[in-house]
């Protein structure tokens, strides 16, 4: 009874740590299979950057695909890091775990080498004298009850031992796998930081050249111009899935009372953005706005342009905030504004951060006010964060939020 037990625990391990690492191994095949896709994605960049003249690498094109490769690394990366983060999360519980059984066994060894002791002390026949010593026949049976009762309870001791070593050895050995993998998500990362640092050189070296160039200016301009049509798109598609995910929400609370885990994230228990109008605070430390919302006349090219939010000039890698909680709803690569986060918050609001680079968030994640999402990316025109307020389809004057410095 006592070894079917003890069987019976460690299968029970076995089949636990067994499930968390096939869980673990399904969820790594997944992302493997995102980070593939986004390298493929970087390759083809790479291929038609090779196939361009020396002349032709000077132009703005050559700028963008830089741009781009630097947004696509950028992923791979934040995405390696939340690997290494869950990783080190894991360690930490097995190496506890270790520790504990440990500890355990500890116990367990100085409880039976107390038992053991007092065989050796009084012979192995003790056990029997005491019973033949008993009065009568009744003081023999309670006497019988006892010792059967410490054999029982020594013998399962043994077991337990056995048990909770044989468990301490699975345990090792799945800390051997996730101490070697995360080895190798660390190497992974070293390597594509160095391509990441190399692709932002290189688009240093464009933007130097590009910006004594009226044209590439005026290019840059006019890519804005089509990336407000673009960031439009964007956010009614975001509005679109929103109205889905609420008539899904709907419907399963129809049905039953419980939710479906991918529709459980509700943006009521954020803080009401509506009530932050004239609070917010802004999405740099330090900065002035360049360029205002509305109609902009740039008198260098003398052209009128309509910025649909707010361009602030800070410092060089100037740290990129948002500026309410919500949750990542798109990260993507829009020419004229390269690199851009768009966050959703409470009552149909969100924010639109471009010109971003070292994004440090991935879509999904849910982030407060003052969470670091990236750093401002150099442009044509220097070290400009773009940024916009909409409610559903409308977008707002930015300024009219933010609090007065």
């Amino acid at each position: 009874m006592i070894l079917s037990k003890h069987i019976v625990h460690l299968a029970l391990i076995s089949l636990i740590l067994a499930f968390q690492s096939n869980f673990a191994q399904e969820d790594l095949s997944q992302k493997s299979k995102q980070l593939n896709q986004i390298r493929t994605e970087i390759q083809q960049l790479e291929k038609v950057l090779s196939a361009k003249s020396e002349e032709e690498r000077k132009s703005n094109s050559t700028l963008k695909n830089l741009s781009e490769q630097v947004l696509l690394l950028s992923k791979i990366i934040v995405s390696l890091n939340k690997d290494e983060t869950k990783l080190n999360s894991e360690i930490e519980n097995l190496e506890d775990q270790i520790e504990e059984l440990e500890t355990e066994i500890k116990q367990l060894r100085e409880n039976y080498s107390n038992y053991i002791a007092w065989i050796y002390k009084y012979g192995k026949a003790a056990p029997l004298m005491y019973l033949f010593g008993s009065q009568s026949v009744s003081q023999a049976l309670v006497r019988y009850k006892y010792l059967s009762a410490i054999t029982e309870s020594h013998q399962e001791a043994v077991n337990n031992i056995r048990s909770k070593i044989e468990i301490k050895q699975q345990i090792t050995e799945r800390l051997k796998e996730e101490i070697n993998k995360k080895e190798k998500i660390v190497s992974a990362k070293l390597k594509e930081k160095s391509r990441l640092e190399n692709k932002k050189s290189q688009r240093e070296i464009i933007l130097d050249k590009l910006k004594s160039d009226q044209l590439a200016i005026a290019k840059e301009i006019e890519e804005k111009r089509i990336a407000e049509v673009q960031i439009k798109k964007i956010i009614d598609r975001l509005n679109e899935e929103e109205r889905k995910r609420k008539e899904m929400l709907r419907t399963e609370r129809l049905k039953s009372n419980k939710l479906e885990t991918k529709f459980t994230y509700d943006y009521d228990n954020y803080e009401n953005f509506s009530v932050l109008k004239g609070k917010l605070s802004w999405p740099v430390s330090s900065g002035k706005v360049v360029r205002q919302f509305g109609e902009n006349k740039n008198k260098r090219l003398n052209t009128i342009t309509l910025n649909y939010g707010i361009d602030i000039g800070t410092k060089e890698s100037s740290e990129i905030y948002s500026v309410a909680e919500g949750r990542v709803s798109a990260i993507d690569w829009i020419p004229g504004y390269g690199s851009i986060v768009i966050i959703t918050h409470r009552g149909d609001f969100r924010t639109v951060y471009g010109h971003l680079e070292e994004i440090s968030v991935a879509e999904g994640d849910v982030v407060k006010s003052g969470t670091v999402i990236g750093k401002v990316s150099k442009s044509l025109e220097g070290n400009i964060l773009h940024f916009e307020i909409w409610e559903e389809r409308n977008y707002e004057n930015p300024e009219v939020w933010l609090v007065r410095k």
